[in-house]
């Protein structure tokens, strides 16, 4: 199989275009540039103790974000507070007890640390003395440092193609500025360009063109991108999966685990428009890679199948045997009973 490894270095300058948790409109340029925390717009605090809403913008996964949060009274009277409490342990603040009186204004500082992906909200209350209950709903969405879009390819196994894949930075890391990215496709038989957009995203053009030189392509794999800038080394992985004759959709992949027992759920689809039988799920094959082109057979057996398609199927395995070996990233194939076989990636849960 041809294998092509592709290094690029990018520099560029050129403004900023995405949006971090510091775009408010109150935030100094002091701030934004030399402090870790975001100055966030005030929130008005009236008469009536509605729920306020506060956007916080991105926030990255596994990184705690401080933000500072001006509250204004305009109820007409003091306030005081007398308890802080959250409804989530994700959010967290230090001060206590503390009075705003009217017209003036107090700030709250706080942290937000999120370990999931996507749009999140989560809702701080500030008890008053009195009895009343002030609610303030934050949201905003979490991402990872770096993020390509799509999140997976679908590869042709014959014929010439190309795909564009964007790769972005929602940290501080300026991947198009002083950055070198190489991007291993080999495994996919494609060959790519790095195309800089500007210093916080680039362009992955994967292209092959078919020759009698062209290698073929794995039923499923993964493209490996790695980005080393001057004070940091990361590696990305796209997963990718072929039109060949069986193949695992590798975004619907997904496990539950506990000391004695996993299930493996995924769907499979086999090629050219061809059906996979019952038959063939429950007399399927699952081994799991143990290194150096060995493979060791799962004591598995059938817990459901369910056509979704003409030609897809949606397994679920129940795995009883060797569960401590297995490792956070497993390399599974599954092998049919007409010698059809399909590879994809597990993770491994925590424990229920």
């Amino acid at each position: 199989m041809g294998h092509w490894l592709i290094t690029a270095w990018v520099s560029i300058a050129i403004a900023l275009s995405h949006a971090s948790p510091c775009d408010a409109k109150e935030q100094s340029e002091s701030i934004a540039m030399h402090s870790e925390t975001c100055l966030l717009e005030p929130v008005s605090l009236a008469t009536k103790t509605n729920a306020v809403q506060v956007e916080l913008g991105t926030l990255l996964k596994g990184k705690s974000s401080s933000f500072s949060l001006p509250l204004r009274n305009e109820s007409g009277m003091a306030i005081e507070i007398s308890k802080i409490e959250s409804s989530c342990g994700c959010a967290t603040t230090t001060r206590k007890l503390f009075a705003i009186q009217n017209g003036c204004k107090e700030t709250l500082a706080f942290s937000v640390l999120k370990n999931s992906l996507g749009r999140f909200g989560v809702e701080i209350r500030l008890h008053e003395a009195n009895g009343n209950v002030r609610r303030i709903v934050l949201s905003g969405v979490v991402r990872k440092d770096f993020e390509m879009t799509p999140s997976h390819l679908t590869i042709k196994s014959q014929g010439p193609q190309k795909h564009e894949v964007h790769l972005l930075s929602y940290g501080k890391r300026r991947i198009g500025q002083n950055c070198e990215i190489s991007v291993d496709a080999g495994a996919a038989n494609l060959m790519c360009d790095v195309v800089p957009i500007d210093d916080k995203s680039v362009c992955l053009r994967l292209t092959r063109v078919e020759s009698e030189a062209s290698g073929s392509v794995d039923d499923s794999g993964e493209i490996r991108v790695v980005l080393r800038g001057p004070d940091f080394h990361e590696q990305l992985l796209l997963p990718f999966e072929s039109d060949s004759r069986l193949s695992v959709f590798p975004r619907f992949v997904c496990s539950t685990f506990n000391e004695e027992k996993m299930v493996i759920q995924f769907y499979l689809r086999g090629g050219n428009g061809a059906k996979i039988e019952e038959d063939d799920i429950r007399n399927a094959e699952l081994r799991r890679d143990i290194g150096e082109g060995k493979f060791a057979c799962l004591d598995t057996r059938l817990k459901s199948y369910r056509p979704v398609a003409d030609n897809v199927v949606r397994a679920e395995y129940l795995v009883s045997d060797g569960l401590g070996e297995f490792q956070q990233r497993e390399h599974i194939v599954i092998s049919l009973p007409d010698s059809r076989t399909a590879a994809f990636f597990l993770m491994r849960p925590r424990e229920e």
